[in-house]
């Protein structure tokens, strides 16, 4: 089942990022510690723009921290006005769309960006069973 979220989510975010683009602010980001799913809470430049799976962006001077981007796309056909939009996102999943390698020990930081919000996750949280072990290069 795990496998299959995962393709699923890799699937819908390479043909999700073919018209996407990252002028969506998050406004607020909740952690549900029992699933490991962030809920943000997404503002968009056009009512029209449908949010697409956020941009994880880890920072070149230490693998530990990330910023979290999100992205938004051209809504095809018709449009229906929205004044708030939400995101909710597995963040193991994002984790592994985005290759990044984990390890177990350490603590992660997760920036929002268009907010103040961190959040610091324990590495263990974010494992999922297929996941390759965290290298320092």
């Amino acid at each position: 089942m795990k496998h299959i979220l995962i393709a699923t989510i890799a699937i819908f975010s390479s043909v999700t990022f073919a018209d996407t683009f990252p002028n969506a602010q998050i406004d607020g980001v909740v952690l549900n510690p029992k699933n490991m799913h962030i809920i943000m809470r997404v503002r968009t430049a056009s009512v029209c723009d449908q949010v697409a799976l956020p941009q994880l962006i880890q920072d070149a001077n230490n693998p530990t921290v990330f910023k979290v981007q999100a992205i938004a796309h051209k809504a095809a056909g018709v449009c229906i006005s929205m004044i708030e939009k939400f995101s909710e996102v597995s963040l193991p999943a994002l984790m592994e769309v985005s290759s990044v390698k984990l390890s177990k020990l350490a603590n992660y930081t997760f920036e929002f960006e268009g907010t103040d919000q961190t959040l610091i996750v324990p590495g263990d949280h974010l494992m999922t069973s297929i996941q390759p072990e965290f290298q320092n290069e």
